[in-house]
């Protein structure tokens, strides 16, 4: 039975970080991220997500081929295929989901880096069934720092 006037105690608890997480995420901070000057084909059909993305990769040197749903990403890849370094592919989309997509730019582009993107979390068994093409998975939203290093991650073939 609480009164007016009386105080109203509430206890936050948040995880603990162990010492090697602070280190990293000191490190993270202190490195500027590393641009390129490759080609990505970015999709996702989400505009909102595809604008930022777009706009970090371009801000540090990326050109960046820009697709709505899987359709219009297999127009642009056909139209552009010696031009793409890397894919970024939406997983869940509506016209043509990421994994049809995947197989179709695998079959018009064998060799083609794809990194598969997703808003729910996905586990490495996951991503080696999806195909031979992929090079990693990052999760959505996005953010500056690890799309940056993913990007860079999935080009040079490191995981």
């Amino acid at each position: 039975n609480r009164q007016v006037g009386q105080e109203t105690t509430s206890k936050i608890y948040l995880p603990a970080l162990k010492a090697s997480d602070i280190d990293e995420a000191e490190q993270a901070a202190a490195a500027p991220p590393e641009g390129g000057d490759e080609t990505i084909l970015l999709v996702d059909d989400e505009a909102a997500i595809r604008g930022f993305a777009e706009q970090a990769l371009l801000k540090f040197g990326y050109t960046v081929l820009t697709a709505a749903n899987g359709e219009e990403a297999l127009r642009v890849c056909e139209e552009n295929r010696d031009r793409i370094d890397l894919v970024i592919l939406d997983i869940g989309m509506p016209v043509m989901d990421g994994r049809r997509c995947l197989v179709e730019l695998q079959r018009g582009a064998p060799g083609i880096k794809v990194l598969m993107a997703s808003g729910y979390s996905i586990n490495s068994d996951e991503i080696a069934a999806l195909g031979s093409g992929t090079v990693g998975f990052i999760p959505k939203p996005y953010n500056l720092t690890n799309l940056l290093a993913r990007v860079r991650a999935a080009l040079a073939n490191r995981p």
